[in-house]
């Protein structure tokens, strides 16, 4: 699936149209949408919860110091 993001080395663009198009298609497919929402939850609080978080910090910090 192509996103609608273009990289450039000094730069990074959206292309609208494109995600104009996914954002229509997601307003069209709302069993599709509500799956990829549920994934994307789901992957959030896999990776980001607040204990993760804070251990991920707590590495973060420890690299720095050593």
């Amino acid at each position: 699936m192509k996103i609608p993001i273009v990289e450039y080395p000094d730069k990074v663009e959206i292309d609208t149209d494109l995600l104009a198009d996914k954002i229509l298609y997601l307003l069209e497919h709302t069993e599709e949408a509500k799956h990829l929402g549920e994934n994307a939850r789901k992957r959030y609080e896999e990776r980001y919860a607040q204990n993760l978080f804070h251990e991920n910090m707590s590495v973060f910090y420890r690299s720095l110091y050593e």
